[in-house]
């Protein structure tokens, strides 16, 4: 193990500033300085000296000048090690390999095409993040919405139109054929939003229809800009802003945050400690952790304990106590304690199944919130589960005429406006029937 005394810079070109780095999954690795990319194989890091670089070309400042680029985001195509794609000031560039050590512009796609030779596309807005899937296909988050290119050709309608997108997720795997990308955005500073995009990746065009895609409000105690998001596999959805938050994907688990229906608004738990934190980029681990970077510094969160409804039933009358659930730990290390918090009704029982999962069982309706601890007890998890029952049975009686006498059977009674309860067939009367 190194200390920080024995790290060894590289020398030449990478002396200075070191602002943007990305690592192809087996090729090479990239870092940026101002406008220049460096570019090392495997070889030229265990030597410590810099291989290929290159520079974006040339931007336009507002005058009309021609001015110094920047590197914003690096991001090789994961299917090519001669292939990478370099976002700047005023669009985004792809660079091909043409030796060892050349790299040449291939094409860019940009607000002012006038000042390059070779193809390219015109954007006429600002690109702010994009991800690349392959070669051809990019997602463009830009302030007039998210675009999709598609081949060589930006689809012409955005695919959600008039906002302006911060960030743009890697897309994660729901099941054999569908995808789903997460996006940010704002409409005005004050008007967070995050989008969920589910598309099935094909080798020709990719169509999204508008019942493809999810938008939900920010709320609670998530504030301020959205600066990025990353999505996971086990459905972890982390917010960098000027705190780090954190949900769990409602289309693939028990949604742990509050969650609004009517209004589509998330509400969610805010990482302890990094209230403040401005969270400008973010990148999940292997062992879970994510990598959080910003002006102070690098910081690393953990998930802590994370648990998921394995199998619920719901209350079966209003007012029974008949309800249950089953929770199983995703995360953290076992064994684990569990604390149903803040429920002080008689009669429920815990029946633990194994040393990650435990039942509660003899429930009224209402919502529970459950504590988990690991065997250190220095990470914690939280899950909220509602029990909902069915609305109280009411009837109304409209008409009803008594027995002409004693032991006859002509009296009638009719009942309307039967509602809650369960179904209607349970109940002694049909609603509008005469008895």
């Amino acid at each position: 193990k190194r200390t920080l005394s024995e790290k060894q810079p590289f020398t030449g070109l990478l002396s200075g500033r070191i602002e943007q780095i990305a690592k192809h999954p087996s090729g090479p690795f990239f870092c940026s300085s101002h406008d220049t990319v460096f570019v090392f194989s495997s070889g030229d890091l265990e030597r410590r000296h810099h291989g290929a670089h290159f520079q974006l070309p040339l931007c336009k400042d507002q005058y009309g000048d021609s001015i110094r680029n920047h590197v914003e985001k690096i991001a090789p195509v994961p299917e090519s090690f001669d292939l990478v794609w370099v976002m700047g000031r005023q669009g985004i560039h792809l660079f091909e390999r043409k030796a060892r050590s050349s790299w040449e512009l291939r094409r860019s796609y940009q607000n002012d095409p006038s000042q390059f030779e070779r193809a390219f596309a015109f954007l006429g807005n600002k690109v702010h993040d994009f991800f690349v899937e392959n070669a051809d296909r990019i997602w463009l988050g830009t302030d007039e919405g998210l675009f999709l290119f598609d081949g060589i050709q930006r689809q012409s309608d955005p695919i959600i139109a008039d906002v302006n997108i911060t960030a743009v997720a890697e897309p994660v795997q729901l099941d054999f054929f569908k995808y789903r990308i997460w996006v940010a955005g704002n409409r005005g500073f004050s008007d967070q939003y995050i989008w969920a995009i589910d598309y099935e990746p094909r080798d020709d065009k990719v169509r999204i229809r508008p019942s493809q895609v999810q938008s939900f409000a920010v709320g609670g105690t998530a504030k301020g800009f959205i600066f990025d998001i990353i999505a996971t596999e086990r459905g972890d959805v982390w917010l960098g802003m000027e705190q780090i938050v954190r949900f769990k994907d409602i289309g693939k688990t028990q949604d742990w945050s509050f969650y609004q229906p009517e209004t589509h608004q998330l509400y969610y738990n805010v990482a302890d400690g990094f209230e403040g934190t401005h969270a400008l980029t973010l990148q999940e681990q292997a062992d879970g952790r994510v990598w959080v970077g910003s002006p102070e510094g690098v910081y690393t969160v953990k998930p802590g304990v994370t648990m998921d409804v394995i199998d619920q039933s719901l209350v079966s009358c209003s007012g029974k106590k008949d309800g249950r659930f089953t929770l199983r730990v995703v995360d953290g290390e076992p064994p684990y304690q569990f604390l149903l918090d803040s429920v002080r009704v008689p009669g429920i029982r815990r029946v633990q199944l194994d040393s990650a999962t435990i039942a509660f069982e003899g429930l009224p309706s209402g919502t529970y919130k459950i504590l988990a601890t690991d065997r250190l007890r220095q990470d914690t998890g939280q899950l909220n589960v509602v029990l909902e029952e069915p609305e109280p049975l009411h009837a109304r009686l409209v008409k009803y005429r008594r027995p002409s006498y004693t032991g006859r059977r002509d009296g009638v009674m009719r009942v309307e406006d039967v509602s809650g309860g369960r179904v209607a067939s349970e109940t002694d009367f049909i609603s509008g029937k005469s008895y």
